[in-house]
C-alpha cells in the first residue's frame, strides 16, 4: 500500500471509524472472493448541462417506473452496510440540484460510509462546500473536460462553466472536503499535450486526477471513433508513474486493478436497477425491489469475479451486446 493510502486510511480511523473497520477487512473479503463494491447511486437526474458526453441521456426521458424513495434508500444503507461496503457516490444529473439532497445523505448514513458527490461545480460555493461537509460528505469528485475553458464549455454547452468549477476548488478545499478532478479520455485525447497540461495544472493545486476512459453510450452512442484500444490505455496508465493521476484500471489498497465491475463498483439507478456499472446500463443484474443487494451482487460476481485488465466498454466494440469475456448470467 502507498503511504498515501496509509495516510488516507489513519484519517479515517479518526473521522468515520466504524468505516475505517470495514476497509481494514476488504483485502480478507477479496481474498475470499467476496465484493467490496462501491455503492454509486444515481437518485436522480435533473442536470443543468447537456454535456456531449453524457451516459444517462436515455435516464433522462420522463418515466412512470417505480422511483426510490428514502425509505429505500435507508434499506440500501442497511444492507450494503451488512455486507462489510464502506463507499458510497451520489451521482445524477447532478446532485447539486437535488432538493432532498440532506435528507438523502441523512438516509444513507454517514457514520457507515464514506461520502462521494459527483458535480459539475456550478452551484459549489462555500457555503454549499460547508453544508456538504457538515452533512458528513467526504469527497467531491468535480468533472472538468479540458484544461481550455472555451473547449469545455462547448463540450458542457455551458458558457462558464469551466470557471465556475475551477473556482470552486478552493472553496471545498478551505470546507475540509477531499477533491478530485474526473475527466474523460478518448483515443485523441489520451496522446495530447493538453491531457499532460491539464494533469499537471490541477496537481499544483494539490488535486489528483482520475481519467475515465471514453466509451460509446448515451449520448455517445454510435461514437466507436472515440474508443481505445490496449495500447492507447497502457500509454495513459503509465502516467501514474509521474502524476498524482489514476483510472478505474489502477492498483490501489490491495485491489490489484482492472476492471472494478461488481468487484469494485455496483451502480443503482433511479428505478433500482443493478448494473455492474455505470457504463453497462444494458447489463441488468437485478432490481432492488424484488431482490436483496446480497443476491444481486453474488450473482454477477460469478460474471465480474475474474481480472479483466481492460476496459470492456472503452475498448470492445458492441460489448453489451455480445458479452463474449463473460459467462452467461446463471
Amino acid at each position: 500500500m502507498k503511504s498515501s493510502e496509509h495516510k488516507a486510511q489513519d484519517a479515517l480511523k479518526l473521522s468515520k471509524p466504524l468505516v475505517y473497520d470495514k476497509v481494514i477487512r476488504f483485502p480478507d473479503k477479496m481474498a475470499r472472493g467476496e465484493s467490496v463494491a462501491i455503492v454509486r447511486t444515481e437518485w436522480s437526474y435533473i442536470c443543468n448541462m447537456r454535456c456531449k458526453h453524457c451516459s444517462i441521456r436515455e435516464l433522462q426521458a420522463r418515466s412512470d417506473r417505480r422511483k426510490m424513495t428514502l425509505d429505500d434508500v435507508k434499506n440500501l444503507s442497511r444492507q450494503a452496510h451488512e455486507l462489510g461496503l464502506a463507499q458510497w457516490v451520489i451521482s445524477g444529473g447532478e446532485p447539486l440540484m437535488f432538493g432532498d439532497l440532506s435528507e438523502l445523505i441523512g438516509a444513507i448514513n454517514p457514520k457507515l460510509f464514506y461520502i462521494t458527490i459527483d458535480t459539475n461545480g456550478w452551484y459549489m460555493t462555500p457555503e454549499t462546500a460547508k453544508d456538504l461537509k457538515d452533512m458528513g460528505v467526504d469527497k467531491v469528485q468535480l468533472s472538468i473536460d479540458n484544461l481550455d475553458p472555451e473547449v469545455h464549455d462547448e463540450f458542457r454547452q455551458k458558457r462558464g462553466a469551466w470557471s465556475r468549477a475551477v473556482n470552486s476548488i478552493e472553496a471545498m478545499q478551505k470546507a475540509g472536503l477531499h477533491v478530485l478532478i474526473q475527466t474523460v479520455v478518448d483515443k485523441q485525447r489520451a496522446y495530447s499535450d493538453e491531457l499532460v497540461l491539464f494533469i499537471r495544472f490541477f496537481n499544483g493545486l494539490d488535486v489528483p486526477v482520475y481519467i475515465g476512459y471514453a466509451k460509446p453510450v448515451g449520448a455517445w452512442a454510435g461514437h466507436d471513433e472515440v474508443m481505445l484500444t490496449d495500447a492507447d490505455i497502457a500509454h495513459v496508465e503509465a502516467l501514474s508513474k509521474e502524476y498524482q493521476v489514476f483510472t478505474h484500471l489502477t492498483p490501489a489498497y490491495e485491489y490489484e486493478g482492472g476492471c472494478i465491475a461488481v468487484k469494485r463498483m455496483v451502480n443503482i439507478t433511479r428505478y433500482g436497477d443493478v448494473n455492474p456499472c455505470p457504463f453497462m446500463q444494458e447489463i441488468r443484474l437485478g432490481s432492488l425491489f424484488e431482490e436483496p443487494l446480497k443476491d444481486i451482487i453474488e450473482r454477477g460476481m460469478k460474471r465480474f469475479s475474474g481480472h479483466i485488465p481492460t476496459c470492456l466498454m472503452a475498448t470492445v466494440k458492441d460489448f453489451v451486446k455480445n458479452e463474449t469475456y463473460l459467462p452467461d448470467m446463471p
